[in-house]
């Protein structure tokens, strides 16, 4: 942000951090969008009716898919090393200063389109194609189960929740990077016109306002979050009460079994009885609470 809005970069004076800072802009931005696929494919393997498809949905498999796309995508943007260097340039005042740019015109064409298909357009496409199929497994699955057993109501709540947060972080990644990724596509086509001062500045305006939005593609997830889903807003006040009030977060053992005193006290208070002798607390334990 610093870089973008006020030209403060250590990269411009550096060559070995000019180029991991813009190979780790591309990289981690890219890793983040297709994290996110990765989800939606995995909400699709576990809405499916066939079995076989949703073993698929294991965290055995979450886990090497995660790997994977964190050592792909890097050696995808690996040769970003090579063409960025350092070149004196002549600013927007006159002023002679160097910059991290890449000098071959030809693959900063390459380098866009290369950044639009793998952070913006294929994840893009993906997640609805995706989301798309776990919304046509969720309304077999209501024809099929006109009235599911009340057993099963909380975990398809929670499902749909989990569905609604995700819809609206895809989205939120859409909206916000595909702008970035057209304007970077039509700067590297554009780059060899002769443009007046009028037309520079317009491009700068339209490249500060489109890089600023595509950062609340990965800043606003918690948001979303607390916007569109109840689980998670009671998961988050139930965070908070705990951080607040970390008295109530004790626990008694009774017989090698573990509760916390708030609902031993409240157990007491709707059904008073006596407590036979043998029936004692062991041991009290000043530790937090996990539900």
């Amino acid at each position: 942000m610093i870089s973008i809005s006020f030209n403060i970069d250590v990269g411009n004076v550096n060559t070995g951090i000019c180029k991991i800072e813009f190979f780790t802009f591309y990289t981690v931005r890219a890793i983040c969008s297709w994290l996110i696929t990765l989800i939606c494919i995995d909400r699709y393997l576990h809405s499916s009716s066939n079995a076989s498809i949703r073993r698929l949905s294991s965290l055995k498999n979450a886990k090497l898919t995660i790997g994977i796309i964190c050592i792909i995508i890097p050696i995808f943007y690996s040769h970003t090393y090579v063409f960025l260097n350092l070149k004196y340039v002549i600013d927007q005042y006159g002023n002679v200063g160097s910059s991290c740019v890449i000098e071959n015109s030809t693959y900063s064409t390459f380098i866009a389109l290369w950044h639009l298909a793998l952070y913006s357009l294929c994840p893009s496409f993906l997640m609805l194609v995706f989301g798309s199929l776990t919304l046509k497994h969720l309304r077999q699955r209501r024809r099929l189960l006109a009235q599911p057993p009340e057993n099963n109501q909380m975990h398809r709540r929670v499902h749909i929740h989990l569905l609604r947060m995700l819809t609206a972080q895809v989205l939120m990644i859409i909206i916000c990077t595909a702008p970035y990724a057209v304007y970077q596509l039509y700067a590297s086509f554009t780059a060899s016109v002769p443009k007046d001062s009028l037309r520079v500045a317009q491009l700068n305006m339209i490249s500060r306002l489109t890089s600023g939005i595509s950062y609340f593609a990965h800043s606003t997830s918690f948001y979303l979050y607390t916007l569109t889903a109840t689980v998670f807003r009671k998961e988050s006040l139930k965070i908070i009460k705990r951080c607040c009030h970390p008295r109530r977060n004790v626990i008694a053992v009774i017989h090698g079994e573990t509760y916390p005193l708030s609902v031993l006290q409240r157990n007491q208070q709707s059904a008073p009885r006596s407590i036979r002798s043998d029936q004692y607390v062991t041991q009290v334990i000043h530790t937090p609470y996990i539900s």
